[in-house]
């Protein structure tokens, strides 16, 4: 790094003023060079950070992808970021000696006066950086550094209220880069600034002075949701470059004649408005580059207006957005008016082929242009949005762009078909041409299509499958219409479904197999619905599958249900609510009804929940293979009694083999249960005023509960390892077994309520006062 020029160097060490392992926006670090002179270009400054990377001075270049996905041009937002490596870090703040300084949280305002004595700081600093400190902390660094400062970036400070940055003192005359939140309107001396970043600022208004700033390059106001004004005299800002407005979306026109700034290189967004001046015509002759997001184009009175634009003459735009309103909130055209000239401003608006995306929204006319029919001039098209498209009913042959990776579609309100064939029958060529294949598409998104109904349309003669052979996601949204998948998607990452309540169910299921995704999400089976996904049903490669399966008001047809079970695959489900379905349970089963548990017992059950059935004995067949099953809960079952059928001997073992949490609750005619396995670790009973008893091998379970069992007397001797007992409402329960008073010292919760002889004994001066004064967490008396 010695033997390079001076001003290599300096680029270099400049990015010290960044703290250690931030990201750096690469455009930003060319703007700032640009503004202190290092380099003349951005091409220079391209090309010296790519020399910087390729010696890893600089590393891990990523661009960041929506990384303001809030904003709604957000989409056509793409920084570029790169970090240093710590040891580099140290290099460059090395070379650059005392000129880059970081003020952090932990530098207080009363170090920085205690410093302002020390000439070093005064004189020698001129690059400066402010991260997360107090407003006087920079108020009094203003004081202390300004007459040298060439760089100030105030990037984050800890006080909500944003602190005015004040430009009206003179020893500011050499500043030429500022970021701040706020800032006064007294510019005169700062006739040197280049740089002017105030992103993520509650400004409603830039000042008029602003425009005084005539060696201005770069002006940033990212993020300024409440920005509504531009200064009128912008047109006389002959230096500007580059204008970023993205989540500017309050912005209300463009200040007249911003097309005299010709050395404008970068305008992220633009206001059409019908005014002089203000209109699309202002385009005509800047080279804009980058990204450019024009809204309000149904001010656009004509095709000849919308030629004035000269779009397709910018071969260095690389991401563009169309918006016939000014995003979705400020829609305004009504219902499915068609615009009979919006298809000519549209056809106008034809972009240069190096374009890389395209975003398209709030569109009034019934047809795509033909340019969007071009598969040469969109060759290097890569991404493409079309939303708010309302009245438009076909789709242009997008499967036929070679360079198209994503796909967004939302709000097509009138498209029933993702692809539709010709239908000229008469042409042999039409009838054999190949089916419709996107060959690089790797992201869909298709959300809010009420009329969607197929991937495809058929068309006599013609046979059509949609394929997608590298798609990796596909998300699917509020498309009720949509009755079908695609047959195969082999690269299949991620898939969510919500709202697609006609795609049937075992499609999904089995194009997530194909895949080998696991699942989350719910599922309701009802008789006069059939399976229908409750919310949304994702599918991916990350985690572990957890499908809740609810199963409502099944009392007859079960052989149907059976048929339908095994098109299903399996291994999603892991919870399963069975509710009102009677026909599930039997004392003597079927052997339809042991089919469908023994599938049961092939899922790789977790929980279960029986609620709301007619069963009278404990279903000790239907539960005895679910080999898995952990967690059971039996509610409102009120003709159960927890006998065992007649086909079962009583010490024959029917839980379970892994459950450990048993919860039965308002189960009014229940008596007892069987034999619980080893394996047990919670049990509650909650109002079940018949039960008398509990099982007698209760050694292993750490939590007991009793709630509301008016019936029940005693507690069965055994009980060891407890670490939890809640006995309430249970007034007949008068003393507990020797065993479990012997547990009591070493419980962590105790909680006895609504038991009057046991709260008696546990209370303070009662019998057994002594084993429970130290439980930690101890609850005795009425609730």
């Amino acid at each position: 790094m010695i033997t390079c020029h001076q001003k290599q160097k300096y680029v270099f060490s400049f990015c010290a003023i960044f703290p250690k392992d931030s990201p750096m926006d690469k455009d930003m670090l060319i703007q700032l060079w640009m503004a202190n002179d290092f380099i003349p270009s951005e091409t220079r400054g391209q090309q010296i950070f790519d020399v910087l990377v390729w010696r890893c001075f600089l590393q891990d270049v990523e661009i960041q992808e929506n990384l303001i996905s809030k904003f709604q041009d957000g989409f056509i937002h793409r920084p570029t970021t790169c970090k240093m490596h710590d040891l580099m870090h140290d290099l460059a703040e090395f070379i650059s000696g005392n000129d880059c300084s970081i003020l952090q949280e932990s530098s207080s305002c009363q170090e920085i006066l205690q410093g302002s004595t020390d000439s070093s700081l005064q004189h020698e600093v001129r690059h400066l950086s402010h991260y997360y400190v107090f407003g006087n902390t920079i108020a009094v660094m203003e004081d202390i550094v300004a007459p040298r400062l060439r760089t100030l970036l105030i990037q984050k400070e800890l006080e909500q209220i944003q602190t005015p940055f004040s430009m009206a003192k003179s020893k500011f005359v050499s500043l030429r880069a500022l970021k701040t939140f706020s800032i006064k309107t007294h510019m005169t001396n700062l006739k040197h600034l280049r740089y002017l970043d105030c992103s993520y600022s509650d400004i409603f208004a830039l000042p008029e002075a602003t425009t005084m700033l005539y060696s201005l390059q770069t002006l940033k106001l990212i993020g300024c949701e409440k920005l509504k004004k531009l200064p009128e005299g912008m047109r006389y800002m002959s230096s500007l470059r580059h204008i970023f407005l993205i989540g500017c979306d309050s912005l209300e026109r463009m200040p007249q004649g911003i097309g005299q700034l010709n050395s404008l290189q970068t305008l992220t967004s633009y206001v059409i408005d019908s005014d002089a001046g203000r209109g699309i015509d202002q385009l005509k002759y800047l080279n804009l580059g980058g990204a450019l997001s024009l809204t309000e184009l149904r001010k656009v009175h004509s095709a000849e207006n919308a030629k004035q634009g000269s779009i397709s003459t910018k071969h260095n735009l690389k991401r563009l957005s169309l918006d016939w309103e000014n995003g979705p909130s400020s829609s305004t055209h009504a219902g499915y008016e068609v615009r009979n000239d919006a298809e000519g401003i549209l056809e106008a608006l034809r972009p240069h082929k190096r374009l890389e995306v395209l975003l398209l929204s709030n569109y009034i006319g019934a047809k795509f242009p033909s340019w969007m029919h071009n598969s040469t001039l969109l060759e290097h098209l890569s991404e493409l949005s079309l939303s708010g498209c309302m009245n438009c009913k076909d789709l242009p042959p997008l499967w036929l762009l070679p360079s198209l990776g994503y796909l967004g579609l939302d709000g097509l309100d009138s498209l029933t078909s993702i692809y539709v064939g010709n239908d000229d029958t008469n042409n042999v060529e039409s009838r054999i041409s190949p089916s419709p294949f996107f060959n690089k598409l790797e992201t869909m998104i298709v959300t809010n299509m009420p009329k969607l109904e197929r991937w495809h349309q058929e068309v006599t003669g013609q046979v059509a499958v949609v394929s997608f052979p590298q798609l990796k996601k596909l998300t699917i949204s509020e498309c009720p219409m949509l009755a079908s998948m695609p047959k195969m998607l082999p690269l299949l990452e991620d898939l969510l479904v919500k709202e697609a309540s006609d795609i049937p169910l075992y499609h999904l299921m089995n194009l997530a197999a194909q895949s080998n995704l696991e699942c989350k999400g719910d599922i309701s089976v009802e008789p006069t619905v059939g399976w229908l996904p409750v919310g949304c049903l994702h599918f991916s490669r990350l985690g572990d599958s957890d499908v809740k399966l609810r199963l409502h008001d099944l009392r007859e047809n079960v052989e149907c249900f059976e048929e339908e079970l095994k098109i299903i695959p399996s291994r999603f489900i892991k919870n399963l609510i069975i509710s009102g379905s009677d026909c599930l349970f039997s004392s003597e089963p079927s052997q339809i009804q042991r089919n469908i548990w023994n599938h049961f017992g092939f899922m790789d059950l977790e929980s279960m929940w029986i609620c709301n059935n007619n069963i009278v004995q404990w279903p000790a067949v239907e539960l005895r293979n679910l080999n898995l099953l952990r967690h059971l809960h039996l509610s409102c079952c009120s003709n159960l009694t927890g006998s065992l059928p007649s086909t079962i001997c009583d010490d024959e073992d029917v839980m379970p083999p892994r459950l450990q949490f048993l919860l039965i609750s308002y189960c009014e005619n229940l008596v007892e249960i069987p034999k619980l396995h080893a394996s047990l670790e919670t049990l509650f009973f909650t109002c079940c005023p018949k039960l008398v008893s509990m099982p007698t091998n209760l050694g292993n379970i750490k939590k007991l509960g009793v709630d509301e069992c008016e019936a029940l007397t005693t507690f069965p001797d055994g009980i060891y390892g407890v670490t939890a007992l809640t006995i309430d409402r249970c007034p007949r329960v008068e003393t507990l077994p020797e065993g479990l008073l012997q547990q009591l010292p070493t419980l962590e919760e105790l909680c006895v309520t609504d038991c009057p002889n046991l709260q008696e004994a546990f209370s303070r001066g009662g019998a057994y006062w002594n084993l429970v004064e130290l439980i930690p967490r101890r609850t005795v008396g009425l609730n």
